[in-house]
Formats: C-alpha cells, structure tokens, sequence
C-alpha cells in the first residue's frame, strides 16, 4: 500500500530540472556529467527518502498493516484494558486494534451483531426482554416485575459449547478463561448503562 509511485534519484531530477528556466545559462541543467546536473542529483536523493518515508507512513496508517505505530494506534484506543492487551502477536494487537475501532459509536442490535462476528461469533441471536416476555412464552421463560424492566432487558444467545463453566460440565473440568469471557466484558462496556445484559449458551 503506497501514496506514491516508487522514483529514482534521476526521475526526481529531471522533474526538478523541467521547473528551471531555459536558456544559455540553463544548458548544464541537462548534461549529466555536469557539475550542476550533479548538485540537482544529489538533491533528489532528499526527495527519493521523502517519497519512501511519506508511502511508510501512509502504510502505518492503517491498522491491518502497522508496525511501528502499532504502539500508536493501542495508546490511543487505551489498550492495554481489561479486556485487550498488548502482549500477543503483532497481528492479534492489529485485531485487537481494529477490534476497538469497531466497537466506537455502537448502538443497534445490528451493531453488536457485527462485533460479535469480528470475534469469531458467526451463530448469535439477541432479543429483547419485551419480546421474550410475551406469550407464548418459549422455555426457559424469564418472568419480569414490571414492563420497564422487560424493556431494559436483552437476551444475548451464544453456542452452547462456548460456555464458560456452565453446568453440567464434563468431569474432570478445567477452570480456563476462553474468549467468550471477552465478548461478554466487551457487550457490558458497550451497552446503555440502563440495560442488563443476560448471556444465556443455549444454541
């Protein structure tokens, strides 16, 4: 990914040479065993560097490619949190850079959704406490005290085998974090702070 053509030394010369006058005076301009040719030469290597470093630069800002800004980019989004950290690969700290920048301005279902898929959560399903409130009730049911409560309440359905220690577990089991735990850290940072979340690993 570049901003600019890739030039030689004698390109950016000859460009510079085309905006000097014309004239007697201006002949050595194009003799390239001149010592005036060769001034302009060594003045275009300034410019090749310029190129190089402006294509460098447009390649750091973007986050699927950084490498030395990498650093940046996870300063200004406050990684390292309680969710991301900036100890892994340089392309899990892209993902979770890029992970970040999606999560900005969320606020639909359709929102979520879509972060959820960028995790890798392609199976997901989220209803509203309205919805799963009204008969005919689908099991299990969720009683609700009032009708507010119902409308500020949001079912997040996931795979069942993402559960994290959800009984009954095989025996022996191991207490292991996995990254559901990070989507649900993810959905509460996210969401309105007048809603509950309830994650339930029935599909």
């Amino acid at each position: 990914m570049r901003i600019f053509k890739d030039h030689i030394r004698d390109d950016h010369t000859n460009s510079t040479t085309s905006y000097l006058l014309d004239g007697l005076y201006m002949i050595a301009k194009n003799k390239p065993d001149s010592d005036y040719r060769k001034l302009l030469n060594a003045f275009s290597k300034s410019f090749v560097k310029l190129e190089q470093q402006g294509n460098a630069l447009f390649r750091e800002l973007d986050p699927t490619k950084t490498e030395v800004l990498i650093e940046n980019w996870e300063r200004d989004l406050g990684i390292p949190d309680t969710i991301f950290d900036n100890n892994g690969t340089i392309e899990e700290r892209r993902n979770n850079v890029l992970l970040k920048l999606a999560s900005l301005g969320v606020q639909t279902e359709a929102d979520f959704i879509r972060i959820a898929g960028i995790i890798g959560y392609d199976k997901i399903q989220i209803t509203t406490g309205s919805e799963a409130g009204i008969f005919p009730l689908k099991f299990p049911f969720v009683f609700f005290g009032t009708a507010k409560e119902a409308r500020f309440t949001t079912f997040i359905d996931l795979p069942s085998e993402l559960g994290l220690n959800v009984f009954p577990l095989p025996f022996p089991f191991k207490f292991r974090a996995t990254t559901n735990v990070a989507l649900e850290k993810l959905f509460n940072i996210l969401k309105p702070a007048n809603v509950r979340f309830i994650y339930r690993y029935i599909l």
